[in-house]
């Protein structure tokens, strides 16, 4: 066969697809991402002290979760369900870069400080 003295057909993972070992890891990289955002979110929200900018740095924290999740999904539920998650994906990916927008310019000193 195709694994004759190479020693593939000796190998455990064989017995299951590679799509399952792709979506474990993808469910490992989701948790760990969730873990990382939320305790970085809950920081900012715990100590909000300069709300002028914090709260655009937290919705744009909300994007890292927002793909994970995203792609966690487009591996289990392949097919139409994909095309209205990845819309929603977009949606907020703009929202996100409009949040990234408005913190420079509160950063660089307002609308009129930038214009001139």
């Amino acid at each position: 066969g195709l694994g004759d003295g190479v020693g593939f057909s000796k190998v455990a993972y064989k017995r299951l697809p590679l799509t399952h070992f792709a979506w474990v890891a993808s469910c490992v990289c989701v948790l760990f991402t969730i873990i990382i955002s939320s305790h970085l979110i809950l920081k900012h929200l715990e100590f909000y002290q300069n709300p002028s900018t914090q709260k655009y740095v937290v919705r744009i924290l909300f994007m890292a979760p927002l793909y994970a999740v995203d792609s966690l999904l487009a591996l289990t539920f392949v097919g139409w369900m994909t095309t209205y998650i990845d819309v929603f994906r977009d949606c907020y990916e703009a929202f996100t870069i409009y949040n990234f927008l408005k913190l420079l310019v509160v950063m660089l000193g307002g609308e009129s400080t930038v214009v001139d």
